[in-house]
Formats: structure tokens, sequence, C-alpha cells
């Protein structure tokens, strides 16, 4: 039973606001000790907060066989 990893990137501007998203593959049965959402994404969610305030908008899922985030940012130039 051969299951295929992927990681999937978009990038893209688009009626005043830049796009990101990232969709990769996991595998559920590697446990780690690590609390979900880290300090790593509470720094990004902070800084996000800081730099763009009411302009942004941050979507994190976390499902069973894959992971995935969407964030926009409107820029206006």
């Amino acid at each position: 039973n051969t299951k295929t990893h992927f990681i999937k990137m978009d990038i893209h501007r688009s009626n005043g606001a830049f796009y990101f998203s990232v969709l990769n593959s996991k595998e559920n049965n590697h446990k780690t000790i690590e609390l979900p959402g880290g300090i790593g994404l509470n720094n990004v969610k902070r800084r996000l907060q800081l730099i763009y305030p009411g302009q942004h908008e941050l979507i994190i899922q976390d499902a069973d066989e894959q992971y995935s985030i969407n964030l926009k940012l409107k820029i206006d130039h």
C-alpha cells in the first residue's frame, strides 16, 4: 500500500490582494509531543495583527490526511 505525499503551493496577486496557500499531505500515524499551533504560528498571527490590522485573513485547517494554510493580505497598491 503506497501513499502519495505532496506539497502544493499557490502565490498570486488579484484585485488589490496578495494570496498565499500551501496544502500538504501528512501521515496521521506519526505523532509528536508538540502542541498544535506552537510558538511559530502564534508569532505569525501576532505579526499579522501588528503589520496588517484588519487587512488580513489567515485560515489554517488541520485534517487527518492533509494540512492547509490560506493567507490573504489586502495590499491595495
